[in-house]
């Protein structure tokens, strides 16, 4: 008899509820987990997709002006464009679109403020003055030992790199799996990190995506021969 574990679905919902009613599913049907005790997943592998597919769309933007998902807007864009899907010229105008998608999303929205009436406390009364507060928190500095990474998400354009600097890999990338399918391809030990990761992307700046995101369109190769390259900084 095969061996079973209870499948914990996922958000609520189970996809392999109409083949195991029990919940009870057979472990061949999980995924492996380095972080869990017996080393699978929580939930089923059918229950995972489902999970994956609603994460990416709970955090896929929207244009702020049409309200579109962004794939769907810049599918328009490059149609407007006069591109036809599965052409050869497709892909080149959702490159565009994607730089245009960025220009309008990032660009600044000016708030409105609006004026408050005191609550309490009209100038009528006199407070004494509070008395500094001591610290008792050890500072650490920014600076220091750890790694130039190199990330590739699923759920991104294919050919985007994630490339930056972090004290521990995998805690990077357990932050990272929360709103992407990430993957490490690349990493590199240096005595100070930021630094490094601060020259690194001088180096690619051509390549960079977006001037204030970690994100490059580049071969993997050419990333880690310049981080390679970094050699007086590890």
């Amino acid at each position: 008899m095969a061996e079973l574990k209870r499948c914990s679905g996922t958000y609520g919902h189970w996809v392999c509820a109409d083949k195991y009613p029990d919940h009870m599913v057979p472990v061949s049907e999980f995924g492996k987990d380095s972080w869990s005790k017996d080393g699978i997943h929580h939930y089923c592998k059918a229950c995972g997709n489902y999970g994956k597919t609603k994460r990416h769309w709970a955090n896929c933007p929207k244009h702020p002006v049409t309200g579109e998902w962004k794939m769907n807007w810049k599918s328009s864009y490059a149609e407007s464009l006069g591109g036809t899907r599965g052409t050869p010229g497709w892909q080149p105008l959702l490159d565009e679109a994607e730089v245009v998608w960025g220009m309008e999303v990032s660009t600044p929205m000016i708030p409105k403020f609006k004026s408050k009436k005191p609550k309490f406390n009209q100038g009528l009364y006199k407070s004494s003055p509070a008395k500094p507060r001591v610290s008792t928190k050890e500072v650490v500095p920014k600076e220091g030992p750890g790694f130039v990474y190199i990330f590739i998400d699923e759920m991104k354009v294919p050919g985007w790199r994630k490339i930056g600097a972090t004290r521990i890999i995998d805690e990077r990338l357990q932050d990272g799996n929360t709103w992407g399918a990430f993957t490490c391809l690349y990493r590199k030990e240096f005595k100070r990190r930021f630094e490094a990761e601060a020259k690194i992307f001088e180096l690619l700046d051509d390549y960079r995506v977006y001037s204030d995101k970690e994100w490059f369109k580049i071969n993997t190769d050419l990333a880690i021969k310049t981080i390679e390259g970094m050699y007086e900084l590890s």
